[in-house]
């Protein structure tokens, strides 16, 4: 008897491990998604000027979200110029120290942050674009995205106050290594997408002399990646269908 209970139990683990929880969306080992799934919305994105089909990236995978919860998402913007801007590595920036002496001048510069907000940053591209033949086609996340911590200042030291005076700490970040596919139908074509979620600090930086005091201040910003708890980079992905 008690072999027959301990048989029935190791059943119904095995049932629930199999099917249970369906509602939490396409957890990570479901990874090609159907994009005809009535769990699938589809709507057209003002910012990528096509019809796209959003998913958010968790700890479980890639969860399909609603035209409403991911414009209210993504409805803070920024408008990003990283071309301009300076990428940092994880690296610490390494100062020289120095001795004070009295007839030394020594010059630092001090970052008072005048704000910290949170946003969803340009989409990266993520796998080639594809146009579906046959009667369906797959397609695959090809890329990692690196979603680099940047400022607007090169100098180590201007960096390095920015760094200790922001309201959070600085870090870089690569997008799932999972390799989510999509599945299209005949005639459709599209390419998938990552816009990852950022923080942005704005503030001034000073410069101080210890001879001549205050010297110069400027305005100053730096951007980070947010993490999951994975340690991968937040935001969506997003199935975008190009005009065919």
């Amino acid at each position: 008897m008690k072999r027959k209970v301990a048989f029935l139990i190791a059943v119904c683990v095995v049932c629930l491990m199999i099917f249970g929880n369906p509602t939490k969306g396409f957890a990570a080992e479901q990874n090609t998604i159907n994009l005809s799934d009535s769990n699938v919305e589809k709507f057209y994105d003002e910012e990528q000027n096509a019809v796209i089909a959003p998913f958010k990236a968790t700890e479980n995978g890639l969860v399909p979200v609603s035209k409403e919860e991911y414009e209210k998402a993504t409805k803070t913007t920024e408008n990003e110029d990283l071309e301009n801007e300076f990428v940092v590595s994880e690296e610490n920036n390494v100062e020289p120290e120095f001795n004070a002496y009295a007839d030394v001048d020594i010059r630092t510069w001090h970052y008072k942050e005048k704000s910290a907000t949170k946003y969803y940053g340009d989409p990266i591209k993520v796998s080639a674009s594809i146009k579906c033949t046959s009667s369906s086609c797959r397609v695959d996340k090809q890329w990692q995205a690196t979603v680099s911590k940047s400022y607007s200042v090169n100098a180590s030291s201007e960096i390095k106050a920015i760094n200790y005076g922001a309201s959070f700490n600085f870090t870089s970040a690569k997008s799932s290594s999972s390799t989510y596919s999509f599945t299209i139908k005949k005639g459709q074509s599209g390419y998938i997408a990552f816009k990852p979620y950022k923080r942005k600090s704005t503030g001034t930086l000073t410069q101080y002399s210890t001879m001549h005091g205050k010297i110069s201040s400027k305005s100053a910003y730096g951007r980070s990646a947010i993490k999951l708890k994975t340690g991968e980079a937040d935001g969506y992905y997003s199935f975008v269908f190009t005009k065919k």
